[in-house]
């Protein structure tokens, strides 16, 4: 019998960072069935229906856990959402490592996979003598464009060809 890997995810919060990184673990699963993983989702306020619906669905090797809510009032008054996330999570940052700490008492944490607004969490990796990745969703036509504009480079002047 193989033997199992448990990882953790560290997702941002919101349902558009949340799916991805979750599809990402479904996937991972399908192909190694011997991993386990535990998502870790830092929240600010009340945590919508529709996350909480969409977790019930997850495959028994899949387990999440929300951090206690940091509340709105803990954030200067007009931030831009980019700013909420990454100061809820670096107000998350002592619960993280309090759950990484529990999840590695049980069985040896492998590797720790972050979201791209959960950068701040890598450091917690070498701690517990885990592989660390960053998660950073990019569509095909993210990667296409820069290939697609070679050719117009030579129009220019100044523009070299790579």
């Amino acid at each position: 019998m193989e033997k199992t890997s448990h990882i953790a995810i560290v997702s941002s919060l919101g349902f558009s960072h949340l799916v991805p990184i979750i599809e990402f673990t479904k996937r991972l699963i399908k192909l190694h069935p011997n991993f386990h993983m535990t998502c870790i989702i830092p929240s600010l306020g009340l945590t919508p229906e529709s996350s909480n619906a969409y977790l019930k669905t997850l495959p028994s090797n899949i387990d999440s856990i929300f951090t206690p809510p940091i509340s709105k009032e803990q954030l200067p008054q007009g931030a831009y959402g980019g700013f909420q996330i990454q100061l809820t999570i670096a107000l998350s940052l002592p619960t993280i490592h309090e759950v990484l700490k529990s999840l590695s008492s049980k069985a040896p944490l492998t590797t720790l996979v972050v979201d791209v607004f959960a950068f701040q969490t890598l450091k917690f990796a070498k701690e517990f003598n885990a592989l660390s990745y960053f998660y950073c969703p990019i569509s095909a036509s993210f990667i296409i464009n820069p290939l697609q504009a070679l050719p117009y480079n030579n129009g220019y002047k100044g523009i070299t060809s790579l």
